[in-house]
C-alpha cells in the first residue's frame, strides 16, 4: 500500500466514521428527549453511548480533512485565491461588466 493509498482510505473511513457517529448521536438524543421514546430516557446504556458518539465524531472529522489534505488523489490543498474580483465568463481576467458582456 502506498502513502498515496493510506491516506485516501484514512479519509474514507474516518469520513464515513465520523458521519455514523453523528448520527447515532443525533438519533440517540431525540430518543432520550422525545415523549415517544420515554422509556428510553432512563436507560444509562443509551445515555453513555449518547454522550461518547457525541465527542467522537468531532476528532474523526478533523482527521478525515486533514486526511483530504495530504491525499494527492483528492486535489484539495490551501491556496489562496487568485484573485478578490470575478471575472467576465466569456474573456476571463475582465472585469464583470466589459464590454463583451451584455447588460
Amino acid at each position: 500500500m502506498t502513502v498515496d493509498q493510506f491516506f485516501w482510505m484514512l479519509a474514507r473511513v474516518a469520513g464515513l466514521g465520523s458521519y455514523a457517529a453523528l448520527a447515532v448521536a443525533l438519533v440517540t438524543g431525540i430518543a432520550l428527549r422525545t415523549a415517544v421514546l420515554d422509556w428510553l430516557g432512563s436507560n444509562r446504556a443509551l445515555r453513555s453511548l449518547h454522550q461518547y458518539t457525541t465527542v467522537l465524531w468531532v476528532p474523526l472529522a478533523v482527521v478525515h480533512l486533514a486526511a483530504l489534505l495530504l491525499d494527492r488523489t483528492s486535489r484539495i490543498a490551501l491556496t489562496a485565491p487568485t484573485s478578490a474580483t470575478p471575472s467576465c465568463p466569456r474573456s476571463p481576467g475582465r472585469p464583470p461588466r466589459c464590454s463583451s458582456c451584455s447588460g
